[in-house]
Parts: C-alpha cells; sequence; structure tokens
C-alpha cells in the first residue's frame, strides 16, 4: 500500500502520541515560566493548552513532565507554528521541535 492509499492521518512523518502531561514553557532567554498541558507529541513536533500568550514564530523552551515515571522528562526548543482557541479559551499551541536539549 502506498501513501496515497492510506487515510490522511496516517500520512504523516511522525505518528502522533496523545499526551496529557504537564508543560512548562518560557520564550527563548526570557526565563519567565509559564505552565500548560501537553496535548500531543511526535517526533516533529508539540502542542499543548495555555492560558498564557505567545504568538507564531515565538522561539520557545519547554519542559515536559509525563506522568508515569516509566518515560523520562523532555526539554526541547520549539518554534510556535500555529495558535489555535477551544471552547473554554485557552490557547491551543502547535509547535515545530527545533532541538531536543535534554
Amino acid at each position: 500500500m502506498s501513501l496515497d492509499d492510506q487515510d490522511y492521518a496516517e500520512k504523516r512523518d511522525f505518528i502522533r502520541m496523545f499526551i496529557n502531561a504537564p508543560v512548562d514553557y518560557a520564550i527563548a532567554d526570557t526565563g519567565d515560566w509559564q505552565s500548560g498541558i501537553g496535548k500531543d507529541l511526535s517526533g516533529g513536533g508539540l502542542s499543548f493548552s495555555t492560558e498564557g500568550t505567545l504568538s507564531e514564530g515565538d522561539k520557545v523552551d519547554v519542559k515536559l513532565q509525563p506522568i508515569t515515571p516509566v518515560t523520562p522528562p523532555l526539554e526541547a526548543k520549539v518554534t510556535v507554528i500555529r495558535i489555535d482557541q477551544n471552547e473554554d479559551g485557552k490557547s491551543i499551541i502547535s509547535t515545530k521541535i527545533d532541538r531536543i536539549t535534554s
């Protein structure tokens, strides 16, 4: 089966894993950390919800703290590529992972 025969969701370069884990983030080099909740993670990106404010193109440091001790924490440098609003008024921040730092 070729990629053309697969559903659109399966044509992604990386499989998306749905997560529900705390995320701390700060615009790079500001030290002004805020909190959010991780929504999904793939080899190429991360999305999270937050009440905070970010803009497309922002360079952001993120720290993902998985709920289970089996999964190690993730620290990365990301770029905001899209911002959507969910039904409760929080921002859904979609990012591209630029570099994993730990």
